[in-house]
């Protein structure tokens, strides 16, 4: 009698941590978004008014952000043009998302096209055009915050119901 006591609960447990797994990625995914889009703020400071050079300013950029995956990113972005790794800053921009950000941010295959596409004008102009293009990838960047948050607004709750009633649903059966 207390193994399917013991047993219904921990299927109901974890049928409700699933959902609650489901619910933090989609909260997850709305931070990266929002961090993604404060760091391409602090590069366009950094390229306008501290006039910095590329590499420095993912380094600062990266410097200034909470430890994490888009902190990363930043960083591995700064060390790959330091080092001259790619023949320009958009190939570093994409081998820091493909190294950095599929593995590790909870993004799904659309956000990684976003990410792909606002790196390809990257060091190509001037810093003017430069901090014009940052400013149309901030804008893209917090759309797709907005996005997110509406989503895990939606979602978030149900997958922690859905979760628990998948549990309580295998609970059932097995009784």
């Amino acid at each position: 009698m207390w193994l399917k006591v013991w047993g219904s609960l921990l299927v109901l447990a974890a049928g409700t941590a699933w959902g609650m797994a489901e619910a933090r990625r989609l909260s997850a995914r709305t931070r990266t978004w929002r961090l993604f889009a404060s760091g391409l703020s602090m590069l366009e400071t950094e390229i306008s008014y501290a006039l910095t050079s590329l590499p420095a300013a993912f380094q600062e950029v990266a410097r200034r952000l909470p430890a994490g995956a888009v902190r990363s990113f930043f960083a591995e972005c700064g060390a790959l043009l330091e080092r001259g790794e790619g023949t320009t800053a958009g190939e570093c921009w994409r081998r820091a998302v493909e190294s950095v950000l599929d593995p590790a941010a909870s993004l799904k295959p659309e956000d990684r096209e976003i990410l792909l596409g606002i790196g390809g004008y990257l060091g190509l102009s001037d810093a003017r055009d430069q901090v014009r293009q940052l400013r149309l990838a901030r804008e893209r960047a917090g759309e797709r915050e907005r996005a997110c948050r509406e989503e895990e607004r939606q979602k978030g709750r149900l997958f922690c119901y859905v979760g628990f009633a998948f549990g309580a649903l295998i609970v059932l059966v097995l009784i």
